[in-house]
Formats: C-alpha cells, structure tokens, sequence
C-alpha cells in the first residue's frame, strides 16, 4: 500500500464522518424494524425456519427438505426462540440475525483492508457501507445474502492468515481455518461454491506452495480442499425438497412451462463444432489448452527460454480459433500488462509470430461473419448483427445476461466505476507475484463476476454480486487512491482519495439520503413513489401482510378464502384458506405437491385451473381473494372462474400503492368450469 500523509485536520473530519455515518445507518436500519410485510423469498426463508421449530428439522409437511442457508436458519430459529415475535407485522426476531451478519460484515471488513489500504482508505469505504442503501436493505432483507458476505469475508481473513501468516508455516489446524470458513459459507448459500478453489491456491502458486510444509503436509491440505469441493458440489446439485418424497408432484399430464437452460453457461456455435454438443466443444477447447500447457511445462525443463507466457500465447490462439473472444481478450491483456509483450524488441520470433496469428484469425472470422449472415439465423429470425456477433464471439462467458444487463439496468454508475477499477488496478498489479494478486480483492471480484458468466444462476440480478460488494468498493477506493498519488502532492492525497471516493460513491446511484430517512415509510417498504425504480435491487415487496390483516379481520370465519399468487399472505393468514397458483407460472412447478392439490410452503390447498377455484367457493355465497388487482391476468381469472355465477365483485381493500388487494366475489347459482 502506498504511503500517504494524513493531516490533523483530515483525521478528525473523517472520525466525525464516521460517527454521523454509524448513527444515520443504524437508524436507518433499525427504523421500523420488523414491521414489514414478508417478501417472497423472505417468506420461503421464514417457512422453513417454522417447519424447523415444529419439527426440529427445516422439513416440510409434505416431505422434503429446504436446506438454502441452513446455518442460517438455525440462527434466525434461535432468534425466533428467544425473542418471540412472528405474528402479522412483527417479524423482528427473525431479522435480527440478518442484521447483526451485516453489521458484523461491515466490522470484519476494518480487519480485511488492513492488507491492502491505511486507515483514511479503509474508514471511507466504512462510511460507504454503513449509508449505503443496498446495504441497509439487505441488511434488513430475510435471506442469506448478508450472511453470506460475513462468512466470505471470515473466509478471505482466515485464508490471509493460513497462507501468509504463522501459522502457515506451522503446520497447526489454524491452517484448515479456511476450509472450516468454506463450509459455513457453502451451508449458507450456494454462492459459496464460488470460493472454494481459492483452497487451492496454496497448492498451486509457488509463492505459497513452500509454506505448506513437505509432501505429506501438501497432500494432506490438497486432500482436504478436495472434501470440501466435494462437499459444495454434492449440496449444490442435490434437490433437497425431493428427498423422500415418492408420490407425484404434479397434475396428470403437467409439462413443466420452464427452460432449462442447465448449470452452465454454453458458448453458442453458429459455425462450426468440435464435438456434438457445446459443452463437449467447450471441453474439447479447454482440454487442448490443458495439454499444451503440459507440454510446455515439460518441455520448459529441457529447452531454455520456454516460460509461462508461451503457455498464454497458445492459448490466445486455440481461444481465438474457437471464436471464444472473451476469454482470448482477458489472455490478451494478461500478455500485455504482465509479460509486457508490447515491447516487441524483448519478445522471442515465436511469441510475437503466435499473437500476429491469432490477430489474423479473429479478423478472418470478423470478415467471414461480415460478408456471410446466414449464420444470424442461428440465434433466431430476428436476430440483428450486433446480438448475433455479440453471443457468436462475445457470447461465452456469458457477462452479458449475468453481470453486464443486471449492472447497466439496476446500478450503472456504480457497475462502470467498479468494473473500470477492477481492471485499472490489476493492471497496476500486473507485474506483482501471482499469489499477491490472487488474493487481492479486485482479483476476487473479477473472479467472482466470471463465475457469474460460467455458471447459470437463472435470473439476471445484481443480488447475487451483494456478497463482494465490500471487495468493489475497495477496488474502487483503491483506484482512486492511486490515481491521486500519480496526479497530487503527496500532502494532498489522502484528502484528495477520500474526497473523490466518497463523491462519487454519493452520485454513483447507491446513496439515497431520502431512503435512509424513510425505511420505515410505505413507499420505501413496498417500493412505491420515488423509490419504485429501486425495486429490482432492492428486492420487491407487496403489502401481503395488510391484505391478510384485513382479511382476518373481516371476511367471516365461514367464508372461502383464496390466496391468489401472493404467497406472503398465507404466512399471516392464519385460519383455513387454499392458494390459487397459474399453471404457466414458475411458482407452480416449484410449489405443487401431491398431484398439484397441495402447496409446499403453506400447507393449504393448491389450486391451478380456474374450474378449481370456482368450485372451492362451493354454494357458498360469496368468496374472498387476496390478490394482486389490476391485471389483466386477473381480471381474466375471475371472468372464466366465475363466469356467470359472478352478480358482484368489490374491491374491499387495496394494499399500499395499488399492490395488493382483497376482492369480495358475490355469487349466484350456476355451473362451474370443468
């Protein structure tokens, strides 16, 4: 870390900045707290924390199990416990644990930056977090994600130690710390698979390779991060809701409406195939990339001159060749900043030979791509050039749908900073040992993001990046720190790295002073009014818990009371009543049990066809649905339910900013629908 003067004046100023952040993010946090309505993965989370107080196991009625951030949820259970609490409007023992795990994160990122930033850096990046309004949401969010960043950042503080620390030269158990580390973070989300091959860094790079001892000590601390490996992915493709479940869980004749698209992200293929499939094709690369790096590294032992970078410029050619453009360019840069192949007067004939060959591949295929379109029709009849040369060459990994649409729609400013930080400060790192790098956490958040492209995790949001936002903020800092040591007098530059960070923080669309007053308003709860444009990050929300008070305060202890896809309602709703599900919806495939007639979370009856639902109102005269109005999907709903038995139908309540509503159906004599 560089050095830099940090004037009186400075300290105080950032100490009384520190203290106002501390105060505004607490009441921003706690404002409110517990009074919020479930969202809907929060109410799949506070299910199972239930199913675990009656049964001492996270196992639903039905059969099966939820095992999504199971440390987690014997947390929040004890928390349940102690505090009470649970019933309409008062879900504050629950969310005590989220709270303190994001408190504690912001705490344990102090101790992460003492490796790579001073305190003037490191106290910046704390006043960001703790005024930070995706932090404050998650941290009052019922799920795993700042779980999640706690027990990460655990992870890269124990690895830190065990690799670089005295006890990696020890030999202790203070060095399978990390690997204790992964498995907390893999049993609290599935995310934490994403960490596990740093286990073998100390295996792999030789800047730690001799700290770990002999042979035996090496193969003991390879075999255990194998374990661990095994472990992540064994609890990763296991279907836990399945486990002992035998009966069928769908209708006679159910065809699931969802694509699956796999666990992977597959390079597209518009011209040409190795193999039969694109996984093998992308095997078939990669393969071939693995054996030359074999054989260089044979070979580097008998010939002189033979060195990792030849390795890479293999690579960029076999990348290249494949119309694997992503991965060529990161190779590209790799050469560029770290093995300074731009200097060509350094360079050996075969090397510069092997990059001017793969340039004039990736021209050939641009030209060949430009004069002949018929492959466009590959990727649809619509599609243009620009989607169709972005997925045939930009397509694998794929950032795009998993980073880059996510960031651009939701965070852009913030995304363009981190990304452009990322890279800014890898380059300045570039020529640094690989194990200082490797650990580094713009390193880690570019890993991360990759993995992004790698692995499908099926929706496009920016969520799933919240567990490293700590490590895009230091990048961030970090640029900027440097930039000012390039540009500023000395005297002026940890002033001037603050200043600038925590400026561009304030616009970058992630400091919200309005939002950080108000979290306990309606507006922010259920992302209405000014805070609407925020809702994909910060999780949207409907007012299930009004709807259902209403109900049960209401609707007559006899009368047929339907949940229509507002699956929080039942959470609060406690007195009999069915869920309605639409068959086309992804909620059904996950929900439905027992021949489609039961739903998996609530426990009630499931129904799916609008026949079903008219003929749970029986003869009864009336029914009530908690549902979301409107729409056009449930106005059609109604209309071939009810049809002509429908003399009546009243809006008795509608839920905050129009998101909910209870519906009273009054009802004449008349067939039902089959």
């Amino acid at each position: 870390m560089a050095d830099s003067m940090v004037p009186r004046w400075l300290t105080i100023l950032i100490f009384v900045l520190l203290a106002i952040a501390l105060a505004v993010g607490l009441y921003a946090r706690l404002a409110g707290f517990g009074g919020r309505s479930l969202a809907v993965d929060e109410y799949y989370f506070v299910s199972s924390v239930d199913n675990l107080l009656a049964r001492g196991l996270p196992e639903f009625a039905t059969g099966g199990y939820y095992l999504r951030g199971i440390t987690l949820q014997y947390v929040t259970a004890a928390s349940a416990l102690l505090f009470g609490g649970g019933g309409v409007g008062d879900s504050a023992a629950y969310r005590l644990p989220v709270l303190l795990f994001g408190l504690g994160a912001i705490i344990l990122n102090v101790f992460y930056l003492r490796r790579f930033a001073r305190w003037h850096l490191i106290a910046a990046v704390t006043i960001a977090l703790l005024v930070s309004s995706w932090q404050v949401e998650f941290d009052r969010f019922l799920r795993m994600y700042s779980a999640l960043q706690f027990v990460t950042l655990v992870f890269f503080i124990t690895l830190h130690r065990s690799l670089t620390g005295p006890a990696a030269t020890q030999g202790g158990p203070a060095r399978y710390l990390p690997h204790l580390a992964a498995v907390l973070a893999v049993l609290t989300h599935s995310l934490a698979l994403f960490l596990v091959p740093f286990l073998f860094l100390g295996l792999l790079l030789p800047d730690y390779r001799p700290r770990l001892g002999g042979l035996a000590a090496r193969v003991r601390y390879g075999l255990a991060g194998t374990a661990v490996l095994i472990f992540s992915l064994a609890l990763s493709r296991t279907d836990s809701r399945a486990i002992g479940v035998a009966e069928a869980r769908f209708p006679e004749g159910f065809v699931s409406p969802l694509v699956n698209d796999g666990p992977l992200w597959l390079p597209e293929l518009p011209f040409f195939h190795l193999a039969t499939s694109p996984l093998m094709h992308l095997a078939v690369v990669l393969g071939a990339v693995g054996v030359v790096g074999l054989v260089l590294a044979l070979l580097a032992r008998r010939l002189r001159g033979i060195g990792i970078a030849d390795f890479y410029v293999v690579a960029l050619i076999l990348f290249t060749a494949a119309h694997l453009f992503l991965p060529a360019a990161l190779i590209a840069m790799i050469l560029f900043f770290r093995y300074q192949v731009h200097r060509v007067a350094d360079q050996p004939t075969r090397r510069l030979a092997g990059i001017a060959l793969a340039i004039l591949i990736a021209i050939g295929w641009l030209i060949y791509a430009t004069l002949d379109q018929g492959w466009l029709s590959a990727f649809g009849a619509d599609a243009g050039p620009v989607r169709g040369f972005r997925l045939a060459f930009f397509g694998w990994p794929n950032l795009y749908r998993s980073v880059l649409l996510p960031w651009s729609l939701e965070l852009p400013w913030l995304g363009l900073l981190a990304f452009f930080s990322i890279f800014y400060i890898l380059a300045t790192l570039a020529r640094r040992p690989l194990g200082e790098i490797a650990l580094h956490p713009a390193m880690v958040a570019l890993y991360t993001l990759m993995c992004f492209g790698v692995f499908n995790t099926l929706y496009p949001t920016t969520r799933y990046a919240y567990f490293i936002y700590p490590f895009l903020l230091t990048a961030i800092v970090l640029t900027i720190d440097d930039v000012a040591g390039r540009l500023a007098p000395r005297q002026l530059r940890a002033a001037l790295s603050v200043a600038v960070f925590l400026g561009l923080f304030a616009i970058a669309g992630d400091f919200h002073p309005r939002h950080l007053m108000a979290t306990a308003s309606a507006d922010v709860t259920y992302r209405s009014g000014p805070f609407a444009p925020y809702a994909a990050t910060w999780y949207p929300r409907r007012d299930a818990a009004g709807a259902a008070r209403y109900a049960l305060e209401t609707v007559p202890a006899d009368a047929p009371v339907v949940v229509v896809d507002l699956l929080p309602a039942s959470h609060y709703l406690r007195r009999e009543h069915a869920v309605y599900l639409f068959r086309e919806d992804e909620e059904f495939y996950n929900n439905s049990r027992r021949g489609g007639t039961v739903d998996l979370w609530a426990n009630r009856p499931l129904l799916s066809e609008p026949g079903a639902l008219c003929r749970y109102a029986g003869a009864a005269g009336e029914i009530w649905l908690l549902i979301e109005p409107d729409t056009a999907k449930a106005r059609q709903l109604l209309e071939a339910a009810f049809g002509a038995r429908q003399t009546a139908r009243e809006t008795v309540f509608t839920g905050h900013g129009g998101s909910t509503a209870v519906v009273r159906v009054t009802l004449g004599p008349g067939a039902c629908p089959p």
